[in-house]
């Protein structure tokens, strides 16, 4: 049971943090916040079939890292539900902020914002986030009005470290998060930055490097609303991020953010299918180098030119500078680092990418797309088990993210265990909501390996594929030629699997071709 220290309201709904009359924070009792960890989430019938051998998958629960924190999705109690986009925006600025202080650990995003309507306590957070503190709070916005409360409370024992509560205007928006910000760090600052005596200064330089850049209020709301749409990772909400972005670098020309935000939406469009790399891709570098020129401090768009120049230009070296720039910048942020791991798997520095995939887990490790990135990386390292178990940690976190099933077959075709990566294909299928193609998959196995092969490899086949996808089915055949026929096309069209090439162990076929050594070197390897 949660009470309002103000007024006195109690509560029995544990998913409340604010009182619903005055907006302070709610206090729990002590003894409520439990010492067991919190149960992972189970993936169905469909993952324990495939993953027999693997159990329930990888453990990733940790010990609390010192000087730590996540920034949780502050509590949306405006009446107008669009709202929603300004109080995840909030939080995630603050976590941003917070991201580039020296010394502090700050959980990403993606793992962060997983809690969010979920019914788990504090320390339970605390617990899976291997964090020691935990900032939440709520907005209510009436028109130009804000009221924000927020409040840092120690994992551990569910102690308030510091609470505080806001009546702004919204023109004092960016004052208001660097205020924030600076009474997190101020009230952590004994453990970041030493005594009292030596922080100051430190403090107030770091407070001034946090300032926003943003001049516009509406634009920088435009922004926010795009970031919201651009986090749901669906093609057509990134359609509605560019609109949104748009309108605000119409409105505010500076605003560095909202260009790299642009860039990153361009990029998404060409990994889900729906813009031709020749497209997209110019766009995104013009977007990126625009943000990086208005504000070289931007990690995002540091790592947005650097994709580009991976996937795209192949200019790998370039990329390398890129990536390790954002990091420099931002080194909680894990999608340098995620992007980076990328492309020392490509380059075949496995030991290196491993260092920077475990920094990047430490920080988000409830990030679907991340462990099952991941899992793939192992996979083309030829770490074929460990592939495996990472890919049945992302579908634990979500059974309906289908893509983690390629891994799962890609790695079984590897063991030699042909059926078991047959069904990770019809799951893949199934999960993406095409039972039709799941069928297929299926009937095409009935008469052996081979006859799988052939079907997908076949030009009426019901699913689209990449040429690179195809070129895998048609070396797994032997038939070389054609093998090397799809990479060409994979090659012109500028598919960002294309990359992959050089590591990927499915083409140990080809290796001793010399069109193969040929190919890596037009590629740029």
């Amino acid at each position: 049971m949660k009470r309002c220290p103000r007024c006195d309201r109690t509560y029995v709904d544990e998913t409340l943090n604010f009182c619903l009359e005055d907006g302070t924070p709610l206090t729990v009792a002590i003894s409520e916040y439990p010492t067991e960890v919190m149960p992972r989430p189970v993936s169905g019938e469909s993952g324990t079939r495939l993953f027999d051998s693997y159990g329930a998958g990888v453990s990733r629960s940790t010990v609390p890292s010192a000087n730590s924190i996540a920034v949780l999705p502050f509590a949306h109690l405006s009446s107008d539900p669009d709202d929603e986009y300004f109080c995840d925006g909030l939080a995630e600025e603050l976590l941003n902020a917070l991201a580039r202080v020296d010394g502090l650990k700050v959980a990403a995003r993606t793992s962060a914002f997983y809690f969010k309507g979920r019914n788990a306590t504090i320390g339970e957070i605390g617990h899976v986030l291997g964090v020691e503190t935990v900032l939440e709070g709520s907005v209510r916005k009436s028109g130009d009005r804000l009221r924000i409360t927020a409040q840092l409370i120690n994992a551990a024992d569910g102690y308030h470290i510091w609470t505080e509560r806001y009546d702004r205007e919204m023109r004092d928006v960016f004052e208001l998060q660097d205020e924030i910000t600076a009474a997190v760090v101020n009230a952590l600052k004994l453990k970041l930055l030493g005594t009292i005596e030596e922080s100051s200064d430190k403090m107030t330089a770091l407070i001034e490097e946090l300032k926003h850049h943003a001049r516009d209020v509406q634009a920088y709301q435009l922004y926010l609303q795009g970031q919201f749409f651009l986090n749901k990772f669906t093609a057509a909400d990134a359609v509605r991020a560019i609109k949104l972005f748009e309108d605000a670098v119409e409105r505010d020309p500076g605003l560095a953010l909202a260009h790299a935000g642009l860039a990153d939406a361009y990029i998404m469009l060409t990994e889900m299918g729906p813009m031709p790399p020749h497209d997209a891709m110019p766009k995104a570098k013009e977007f990126a180098l625009r943000a990086i020129a208005l504000d070289d401090t931007v990690a995002e768009a540091h790592s947005s030119l650097g994709m580009v120049l991976q996937v795209y230009e192949y200019d790998f070296a370039a990329a390398e500078i890129e990536f390790r720039r954002a990091i420099e910048l931002s080194p909680n942020n894990p999608v340098p680092r995620q992007s980076y791991g990328i492309l020392l798997t490509e380059l075949e520095r496995h030991e290196e990418a491993a260092l920077h995939f475990q920094k990047m887990l430490e920080v988000d490790p409830l990030s679907v797309v991340g462990n099952w990135i991941y899992s793939f990386c192992l996979f083309l390292a030829r770490r074929y088990d460990e592939s495996l178990e990472a890919a049945q940690y992302a579908l634990d976190l979500d059974p309906t993210f289908g893509v983690a099933y390629l891994s799962v077959a890609f790695a079984y075709q590897m063991k030699g265990e042909f059926e078991k990566s047959v069904e990770a294909y019809a799951r893949c299928n199934e999960v993406m909501g095409s039972p039709e193609n799941a069928a297929f998959v299926r009937s095409n196995f009935a008469d052996g390996w081979e006859s799988f092969l052939r079907g997908m490899a076949s030009d009426d086949r019901p699913m689209t594929f990449s040429f690179y996808i195809v070129s895998v089915f048609k070396a797994a055949l032997g038939d070389v030629d054609g093998a090397f026929a799809e990479l060409e096309r994979s090659f012109e069209k500028r598919e960002s699997h294309i990359v992959m090439v050089k590591s990927d162990p499915r083409f140990d076929v080809l290796r001793d071709d010399p069109r193969y050594r040929a190919l890596l070197d037009r590629i740029g390897f």
